[in-house]
């Protein structure tokens, strides 16, 4: 299964300037470097985005009678695009390239792409009680206490989430003012000197970034060799847990008691969501449906878009996620 997009819209500085160059003042001479003179940036919607997206999808039914529905669902996907939807900036993927000149250069794994998804759902109906295979012939009262009861399962495993690498500089960039994404506002990327990531044997959520290896380019060189999203997180796991009974009351055939028990995460795993550069060059951790946090310093990183201002987040020892 698949589908190929194009001319979607992302924004840009359609007047972005040339970087500097040795000995230019880097905010004062923005103006006078833009290639359309007499005008600052220029905010324009251009039909330059595409997305492709591939992908292998299985699906395996079972149904047992009156005891087990088994359903499991697997996608092997590869999503490629050059531009996130404007506004929502996945992961500090945004809808914005980082040089309008050179769009090309933003064609990347896609902010939305999760490689492997699985999903596995189960109902069972214990073969316990009135009429089944054991203790067919129970007393009604014992029936309705121990018979009838049904489990469901839900077991969620999927890729992790990408990362887009990017830092900020402090007020306008050395090729635009200093605006905001949804507006035009580029995202510049680092430069890698090697693997960004930590070995894996030393990885951990306050070691994931292989810090010598992320440097801010020059001025002179803003566009940094960095790829688009080109971090993963951690991986997702997750098995819910249901356990049901349904009793019927004898003075009304229509009316019927239902008893419920669920269990979320029953494993207790802990999921972290993306790694994302934070606010006083730190890594932080953020988990949409937890508290996570990890903060570590950082070579040559800047301010990243996403923490709010004077934000505190707790060491990963005394996180904890429901």
């Amino acid at each position: 299964m698949g589908n190929h997009s194009l001319k979607l819209v992302l924004l840009g500085d359609l007047n972005q300037a040339r970087p500097p160059v040795e000995g230019e003042n880097v905010n004062g001479t923005l103006n006078a470097r833009r290639p359309i003179q007499g005008y600052g940036t220029i905010s324009a919607v251009l039909p330059e985005a595409f997305s492709t997206y591939h992908s292998l999808q299985l699906k395996l039914e079972h149904r047992a009678a009156r005891s087990l529905n088994l359903l499991n669902s697997f996608t092997w996907a590869k999503a490629i695009d050059n531009a996130s939807q404007v506004l929502e900036e996945p992961n500090g993927s945004s809808g914005t390239p980082q040089d309008v000149h050179n769009i090309a250069n933003d064609k990347a794994i896609s902010g939305y792409n999760v490689p492997l998804l699985n999903s596995t759902s189960a109902v069972w109906t214990l073969p316990f009680g009135r009429g089944k295979a054991m203790g067919r012939d129970l007393p009604r009262a014992l029936d309705a206490a121990v018979g009838g009861w049904q489990l469901s399962a839900i077991n969620t495993m999927r890729s992790g989430r990408t990362v887009n690498i990017r830092y900020n500089t402090s007020g306008p960039t050395p090729v635009t003012a200093g605006l905001a994404t949804f507006i035009g506002g580029v995202n510049l990327r680092p430069n890698l000197l090697g693997d960004p990531m930590a070995p894996e044997d030393q990885r951990s959520i306050n070691n994931y970034f292989d810090r010598a290896n992320i440097v801010n380019p020059p001025a002179t060189q803003p566009f940094g060799n960095a790829g688009r999203n080109l971090v993963r997180g951690y991986p997702y796991y997750q098995l819910n847990l249901g356990i049901q009974k349904k009793i019927a009351l004898p003075f009304r055939d229509q009316l019927a008691l239902h008893l419920r028990a669920e269990a979320f995460n029953l494993l207790n795993k802990t999921n972290f969501g993306a790694p994302k550069w934070g606010s006083r060059k730190r890594v932080v951790w953020d988990d949409p449906i937890g508290v996570c946090g990890a903060a570590v310093a950082v070579r040559g990183a800047g301010d990243v878009l996403g923490e709010k201002p004077g934000a505190r987040r707790q060491a990963a020892d005394q996180c904890a996620v429901t």
